[in-house]
């Protein structure tokens, strides 16, 4: 199977990635105390307000009966300039990211450069922190409210704590850990000041507590602040787009050819005047079977306003596909070739990772890149509008 190791990482947190399969996913009800929910509010404000951020962290973590420490440095220079660096176990993550591009340097012979698409570039600098940490850290920093700013995961129990804090727990899917996050701001200007996280996955309890520091508010950069310096001698790994650059929100979609699998065939063009989803997937891969649900909902809710979804199976063996289908009963059209990411239409649309989804409004052009989970919904509502 070509190409297909990239595909399984497409939720950010790297465990996720071998998760089980689960049958049926649901969305959590998410439960939600008020004043916490203010507080969160008025933390993202605080950051959007800002220019620029300078600040220090410090990890202290414990998995398997083993601690770690490490130590690390956050500068923000809006709307597009950021930088990382993580010191532990003697290894350092330097990140470096602008408006085009996101330089990551792990290993001293080697750093990769990605192109930035449809992401915040802050973000994904920030998407970087390898720790459950950074989950909050990068939608406050970037001032957005964590609880609304994320397509990938629910957060549910948000509950005000003691001392100017909050408790939350993110849910990926019944397969994948439940991170539980309890977030302390400072009193003054509401920025973050400290993240605990817990988990338990497969019997084994992780910790951490991350330690915010010397933080600056709106700094003057040196020059060479949002420079990326490579070791001497480290050679460059360009990674390809996660999808065509072409997909812009306003653009017109690409063509889709080849047909279903009872041998019919979709032109987009056919569908104007409706709201269509595309949906990328594959029956091999967990999180897109488990974003099924979220698409089905919201297929089931709005299609009398006009909604349309179109899915197209990266998958090898027709009979997988085919038994599956007939198993979870999915109403929509599949369009199927066997090829998996060397077929016409994921070649086309520069398909890397999946889920992949394309939301197009009824006057042909795309209305969303890539919507899921909370999102999804907010996007379909908007372009039926």
């Amino acid at each position: 199977m070509k190409r297909i190791l990239p595909l399984l990482l497409s939720l950010a947190i790297a465990p996720l990635a071998h998760a089980a399969p689960a049958t049926k996913a649901k969305a959590p009800q998410n439960r939600t105390n008020a004043a916490a929910v203010a507080l969160l509010e008025k933390s993202a404000r605080s950051y959007a307000k800002l220019r620029g951020l300078s600040m220090r962290f410090t990890e202290v973590s414990r998995h398997d009966g083993k601690t770690t420490q490490g130590s690390g440095l956050i500068l923000v220079a809006r709307p597009a300039l950021a930088r990382i660096e993580f010191n532990s176990a003697g290894k350092t993550l330097m990140v470096v990211g602008d408006a085009k591009k996101t330089r990551v340097l792990r290993d001293p012979k080697m750093f990769a450069t990605s192109q930035v698409l449809d992401e915040n570039p802050v973000q994904s600098v920030l998407g970087q922190i390898p720790s459950w940490s950074r989950l909050p850290l990068e939608f406050l920093t970037i001032g957005e409210n964590p609880l609304t700013a994320n397509a990938d995961f629910w957060w549910e129990n948000v509950t005000l704590l003691p001392d100017n804090g909050v408790a939350m727990t993110a849910r990926f899917s019944p397969s994948a850990p439940t991170p539980e996050f309890r977030l302390f701001f400072d009193k003054k200007n509401a920025l973050l000041r400290r993240v605990e996280t817990r988990t338990v996955f497969r019997g084994q309890e992780s910790r951490s507590v991350t330690t915010i520091s010397d933080v600056k508010l709106n700094p003057k950069f040196a020059p060479d602040a949002f420079v990326f310096t490579p070791p001497l001698g480290a050679q460059e790994q360009i990674l390809p787009p996660r999808y065509n650059p072409q997909l812009k929100v306003g653009a017109a979609p690409l063509p889709l050819t080849r047909t279903d699998l009872k041998g019919r065939s979709h032109a987009l063009e056919s569908y104007r005047s409706k709201v269509v989803l595309l949906d990328f997937w594959a029956t091999w891969c967990v999180p897109c079977i488990e974003e099924l649900p979220n698409l089905l909902g919201n297929y089931q809710k709005y299609k009398a306003q006009g909604l349309e979804v179109i899915g197209v199976a990266l998958d090898e063996d027709k009979s997988v596909l085919t038994d599956f289908l007939a198993t979870h009963k999915l109403p929509w059209p599949q369009i199927f070739d066997g090829q998996i990411l060397d077929g016409e239409n994921a070649t086309r649309y520069g398909v890397q990772g999946i889920p992949f989804t394309l939301l197009i409004g009824r006057d042909g052009k795309i209305a969303a890149v890539n919507p899921r989970g909370p999102q999804l919904e907010k996007a379909i509502r908007k372009a039926l509008k």
